[in-house]
């Protein structure tokens, strides 16, 4: 064997397009996501309260209650899948993804693969949003599906139209907490400050906006509380908007403007990490 058959040889078989790293990314999210046993806890506590809430609605059919509202039955479920549920597993799974990452120098080996800083953050944050999308659809669908099994024929249809809201609804509230908590978890390689800046921006701004809403009637500090921008969006899609309520296309204005900074903060943080080893 000569010198020069020692050398460098190029890769000639079949290689797969560039966009596949982004699902090998999504597909190492999805295990890292599911792989807190706080998110198995989550995942299967969660489904308890559609459980309930499926059975209180199919009694009170059977009752003839004339004053059971779905709508308001169904708009408090989502606000306790968001606020509880949705929350916790943004804490475990989003606000701790890229500090880890930061944290255990692992930048060299993501992009010493043909992984660009983009295709890293769309992996992470899809993967964040099928937990939550989980997390929010499934104990709503299955509330919605045994209301519309077990109530009269004339309120069948009425009950199955509430599919559709409540997979809009899921989708919104699974992209926008997945971008909001993937983008802090790049603020800092400490798991600990990501952490505890979530838990702050998630509880304190909703806190004090619903007291200031409840003592002046004055609704517009729900735009800087994401749950609170969330309930608003909810409420109007299952046609159900409270007096003195903010106004739906304010809170999806902020929203969108939430999520797009949090992503390009977090672009911007990808961009310049460091990846020699």
């Amino acid at each position: 064997m000569t010198l020069r058959d020692l050398g460098y040889r190029p890769y000639d078989g079949p290689r797969l397009p560039p966009s596949n790293s982004t699902w090998v990314m999504y597909r190492y999210g999805l295990r890292r996501a599911f792989a807190s046993t706080g998110v198995k806890l989550l995942a299967g506590l969660s489904i308890f309260p559609g459980l309930i809430g499926a059975l209180i609605a199919a009694i009170a059919v059977r009752m003839s209650l004339r004053d059971f509202e779905f709508e308001s039955y169904l708009s408090s479920s989502f606000a306790t899948q968001t606020w509880f549920f949705v929350g916790l597993a943004a804490l475990l799974a989003g606000a701790t993804s890229i500090s880890e990452d930061l944290q255990a120098r692992a930048f060299p080996i993501f992009f010493a693969k043909p992984l660009t800083a983009g295709q890293y953050l769309v992996g992470r944050v899809l993967a964040v949003a099928t937990l939550l999308l989980v997390l929010s659809l499934v104990p709503t669908f299955l509330l919605v599906v045994s209301f519309a099994g077990t109530a009269p024929a004339e309120l069948r249809g009425e009950a199955i139209g509430f599919l559709l809201p409540v997979m809009g609804h899921s989708i919104l509230v699974a992209s926008s907490c997945a971008a909001a908590s993937v983008a802090l978890s790049a603020t800092t390689r400490n798991r600990a400050i990501t952490m505890s800046l979530f838990m702050v921006l998630w509880i304190v701004p909703g806190v004090v906006a619903k007291v200031v809403h409840l003592a002046t009637g004055k609704a517009w500090l729900d735009l800087i509380s994401i749950p609170n921008l969330l309930g608003v969006l909810g409420d109007a899609l299952l046609r159900k908007p409270e007096d003195g309520a903010l106004a739906w296309y304010w809170a999806l204005l902020a929203i969108v403007v939430y999520s797009a900074g949090g992503l390009t903060f977090a672009q911007f943080r990808l961009d310049r990490a460091e990846v020699v080893a």
